[in-house]
């Protein structure tokens, strides 16, 4: 059977590109929906008939049984290596060792929160990240720090006198 036929029986607009998402992934679902794609009903995820198949995993894939211009979200004899997140974090950081590459360098951070070291790298990243949108966000709103000139100062948060912290602050500027 044609896609062309398959759209036509099951009643779906044969303008529109056909997707098979195998998995839960509303995200996935959304965003192609979005792009003007068109999902296979579930009984038939394992329909021949689609333009792009999304699956959870490499297995999911029928690779030899391909159509020209079929498209699937992993590559043929990839495996876990490159196919899978963890296979590519590990892959992609083991250049430092054996070319002296930094994946960092090229490559947005990712963190294998399995592993102790990774997980707390990734804390001390977001703990690093958050603060530097906090000093953002008080740039934005006060101008530069420090100021060039204390004629451009700031005049700062008005002192709060319930406030301990600011009652110090206030003698500390005099």
């Amino acid at each position: 059977e044609t896609l062309r036929a398959y759209k036509a029986r099951r009643g779906l607009d044969p303008d529109r590109p056909l997707v098979v998402v195998v998995g839960g992934n509303r995200g996935v679902r959304s965003t192609l929906a979005e792009h003007g794609y068109q999902e296979v009903p579930e009984e038939d995820h394992g329909t021949s008939n689609f333009d792009f198949r999304w699956t959870l995993t490499h297995t999911d894939i029928d690779f030899d049984a391909l159509l020209p211009g079929q498209i699937t979200n992993h590559f043929p004899r990839s495996g876990c290596e490159l196919g899978a997140k963890v296979g590519l974090h590990r892959n992609l950081r083991s250049l430092g060792w054996f070319d002296g590459v930094d994946m960092d360098s090229f490559f947005p951070r990712m963190y294998n929160l399995s592993f102790p070291g990774d997980t707390q790298d990734f804390i001390e990243d977001f703990i690093y990240t958050a603060g530097l949108a906090e000093v953002a966000k008080f740039v934005e709103a006060y101008g530069e720090f420090p100021p060039s000139s204390s004629a451009d100062a700031p005049a700062g948060p008005p002192a709060d006198s319930d406030d301990p912290a600011s009652a110090g602050r206030d003698a500390c500027n005099e």
